[in-house]
C-alpha cells in the first residue's frame, strides 16, 4: 500500500544510515520529485547516525510517495524500505 502526498509543495528529504567501517563510501541514494530525479552518493563510514538533508524539492499532489534504496552497483544490497 502507497502512501501519498496530500499536498503539492516543496518538502525537504532527508537520509539516515548509521556508520561503520564495513560500510560503502560511495553510496548512491535517489530521490523521484517534480521536477526530475536527483541522486547524490553518500559516504556511509562516516556521518551517520543522524538526519543529513538529502536536498528540498518539489512534489506533486497525490504522487506516490515511496521511499526505498535503488541498487546500482554490484555489491550494494537493498536493506528493504527506508
Amino acid at each position: 500500500m502507497d502512501a501519498y502526498n496530500p499536498g503539492a509543495g516543496s518538502y525537504n528529504v532527508y537520509v539516515w544510515w548509521t556508520s561503520h567501517t564495513n560500510r560503502s563510501t560511495a553510496v548512491p541514494i535517489s530521490v523521484t520529485h517534480a521536477g526530475g530525479t536527483t541522486t547524490k552518493t553518500y559516504n556511509q563510514q562516516t556521518g551517520g547516525g543522524q538526519w543529513v538533508l538529502h536536498g528540498t524539492y518539489n512534489f506533486n499532489a497525490g504522487t506516490p510517495l515511496r521511499p526505498g534504496l535503488r541498487c546500482q552497483r554490484p555489491g550494494v544490497r537493498r536493506r528493504g524500505p527506508l
